[in-house]
């Protein structure tokens, strides 16, 4: 998959799946298709979180290239 045809997620989506679907062990008591489930959807919110991660360490690299924090010039657009 392309990482550039992905949608812009928005961080509020993002920290709201987090907290309805957080990374935890599974319960001795789930079934096992509850567990399959359970990991099934917290899959695709991994996966949410490395596309965005990706897209916002690569925000700074934009048409004009990285910016150099270090070396305290701006970048005139």
């Amino acid at each position: 998959m392309l990482e550039n045809n992905f949608p812009l997620i928005p961080k509020l989506l993002l920290d709201e799946l987090n907290q309805r679907y957080p990374e935890r062990s599974a319960d001795p008591d789930w079934a096992d298709r509850e567990v399959w489930i359970k990991s099934g959807e917290r899959r695709v919110v991994r996966f949410l979180n490395e596309m965005y991660r990706r897209q916002n360490e690569n925000i700074l690299d934009g048409p004009v290239g990285p910016l150099n924090r270090n070396s305290g010039q701006s970048i005139n657009l």
